[in-house]
């Protein structure tokens, strides 16, 4: 069973509908704090990239399973994936809008993704896959447990886009065991699974500083001192980033690795039972997302 979701419960496919146009997504809209701004905008433009990936991946697989609760699984997970790459289509052609070079950062990421889903076998695209998936799902745990994420987004005009990410994280936790129960069901093995995950690091983290360093380029702050002091506060102090992930990332390694072993509902449950005014559609599937 997997704690706060038992896997005979379907994921359900919520299209919550946020406003994210330029009067909403402020430039710093976490408070005004650039660093904590833009680390979630780099983000949003991975993550828009990333989930098309991600769904064309699970696709593959998702008819062969033998197992039918789990092929429902692999619905739900396409289903909200695909709506987090809707609303994040919206939320960085705002970007765009500021003047960012959101189209440049977008295809830079798909030329990266394309060789993977050219040269890599299919069992290695989901070992990358489940590895993305548990580091979103860490990310995701870190935004929701620690009020210095999000917490400065509190002003009216902020609230809808924090609104937004605590949506996507709780959701990133919820089906967070689904891709790697895919991989184990296909028969993939501990050293593929490492390896693969290793991988996805480098490529995660190197894809979100690339867009961040552009972010803060285009700003004219990206060597400004205060600006590299704050940097280094959010990774090491507060909410000391590094640190939080750390732990999170390295249980990967265990030969046993159960991401339903740590019970999250606590984090996810206040934030999903706020959007009574999204309604919930079980039949989404994910298959009508557009290229």
């Amino acid at each position: 069973m997997r704690r706060g979701l038992p896997r005979e419960l379907l994921l359900a496919a919520r299209r919550p509908v946020f406003a994210l146009d330029a009067t909403r997504l402020r430039r710093y809209w976490n408070g005004g704090d650039v660093i904590m701004s833009h680390l979630f905008n780099a983000g949003s433009i991975l993550f828009e990239v990333g989930e098309r990936f991600f769904i064309d991946v699970l696709r593959e697989h998702g008819d062969s399973l033998t197992v039918a609760s789990l092929q429902e699984q692999v619905r739900g997970f396409i289903g909200q994936e695909a709506n987090h790459r809707r609303v994040h289509v919206d939320y960085n052609n705002t970007l765009a809008q500021l003047g960012y070079e959101v189209d440049a950062l977008r295809r830079r990421t798909a030329g990266v993704l394309s060789h993977y889903r050219e040269k890599a076998s299919p069992l290695m695209q989901l070992a990358m896959v489940a590895g993305c998936e548990h580091l979103t799902a860490s990310l995701s745990s870190c935004a929701l447990s620690n009020d210095a994420w999000l917490g400065a987004a509190q002003a009216k005009d902020d609230a809808e886009v924090a609104r937004f990410w605590r949506w996507h994280c709780a959701e990133e936790i919820e089906h967070k065991t689904v891709v790697l129960d895919v991989y184990r069901a296909r028969g993939g093995g501990y050293w593929r699974r490492v390896y693969a995950y290793l991988r996805v690091t480098r490529l995660f983290f190197g894809s979100a500083n690339r867009n961040l360093v552009h972010l803060l380029r285009h700003d004219g702050q990206l060597f400004a001192p205060r600006i590299v002091w704050r940097a280094l506060v959010v990774m090491l102090v507060r909410p000391g980033a590094l640190w939080q992930l750390f732990r999170r990332w390295a249980a990967y390694f265990l030969p046993g690795y159960d991401p339903g072993a740590h019970d999250e509902g606590c984090l996810i449950q206040p934030v999903l039972q706020h959007l009574q005014w999204s309604a919930p559609d079980q039949a989404i599937t994910g298959q009508g997302e557009a290229s």
